[in-house]
């Protein structure tokens, strides 16, 4: 996470919610950087690439 780091909350399952933190807990990782890495491979599988497809910043 080179780039400018902002706060982007979310409302997610408990269940998964429990599940996130104890993972990030066992593999000692930050909540912030195991979302970034999560969201990074999902966008990457699943969206378009950025340098070539329409995506917009809000």
């Amino acid at each position: 996470m080179g780039d400018e780091v902002k706060q982007f909350n979310v409302y997610l399952p408990a269940a998964l919610i429990k599940r996130i933190k104890l993972h990030a807990l066992e593999t000692e990782q930050s909540l912030s950087a195991l979302a970034a890495v999560a969201l990074s491979e999902y966008l990457a599988a699943h969206a378009p690439d950025p340098a070539t497809g329409p995506v917009t910043e809000e």
